[in-house]
């Protein structure tokens, strides 16, 4: 961190360790370098608060692609028939164990207590706690997949590659979204994403590319590019300052 000489006819920019300034010779006192530094540290934080309030507008950097709000969007992370079995589960473990069924279920408590739980108790014990287990996997992972769409998706498009794979875009950067999974398969943060063919993407960032495999569901070959051609025999090949590199459709380096 900089900071400035105190010298108004002077105001040059010196290193934090500075003992005089380095072009007028003015001497930093101990209170004069620390409200320099201070003063330099506020005018930094509101220089980037002021850069991201001037963001550009992501529908705007992505005029032609039809993006919608998730806000209008409806997006089940959620297995509702899946979470009805883990609450019912639950619900009748609990009214059992507290006696809360009464005659209702008798037949059924007086068989399980007397035929299964006294004398299988510890597999009975086992077994419930792998489905309290399973239950607990399911919803943390619907939670997981909700956080990460949330961090990445402001808008969805509609259609992309078909109605399953669609691109999304948060804070004008884009990524890629399985609606038929609810998974975020790219994070936003790419400038473009693009069909290269059937069954590949090319995705970028700023004048580098790279490619998507739609089959393997992972990035084959890395953002590192200038240009990439057209896959022939399963082979491509992606140039980067005047160099080619080949691979294959599995992202293999080839030599």
């Amino acid at each position: 961190m900089n900071i400035q000489c105190p010298n108004p006819e002077c105001r040059v920019e010196n290193p934090a360790n500075a003992k005089f300034c380095r072009k007028c010779g003015t001497a930093f006192t101990p209170a004069n370098r620390y409200k320099q530094m201070m003063r330099s540290a506020i005018s930094k934080v509101f220089t980037r608060s002021h850069n991201t309030s001037t963001e550009a507008f992501t529908l705007d950097t992505f005029r032609n692609i039809s993006f919608q709000p998730v806000s209008v969007v409806k997006i089940r992370f959620v297995n509702r028939f899946v979470l009805f079995l883990c609450l019912l589960f639950v619900g009748l473990w609990f009214a059992t164990i507290t006696g809360l069924t009464g005659t209702v279920f008798y037949k059924i408590d007086h068989w399980f207590y007397e035929e299964v739980f006294i004398y299988h108790q510890y597999i009975v014990e086992l077994g419930c706690l792998a489905i309290a287990g399973l239950c607990t996997l399911f919803i943390v992972k619907w939670w997981i997949q909700k956080l990460r769409y949330k961090l990445n998706a402001d808008y969805i498009e509609s259609n992309f590659v078909n109605k399953e794979i669609v691109r999304i875009a948060c804070k004008s950067k884009i990524g890629l979204f399985d609606k038929n999974k609810n998974k975020v398969l790219l994070s936003s943060s790419y400038s473009n994403i693009e069909k290269f063919d059937n069954e590949h993407l090319q995705i970028s960032k700023g004048n580098k590319k790279g490619l998507y495999s739609l089959t393997y569901r992972k990035i084959i070959i890395p953002v590192l590019y200038d240009s990439i051609v057209q896959f022939s025999n399963s082979v491509t090949s992606a140039t980067t300052q005047g160099t080619e590199h080949h691979y294959d459709v599995k992202g293999n380096k080839l030599r």
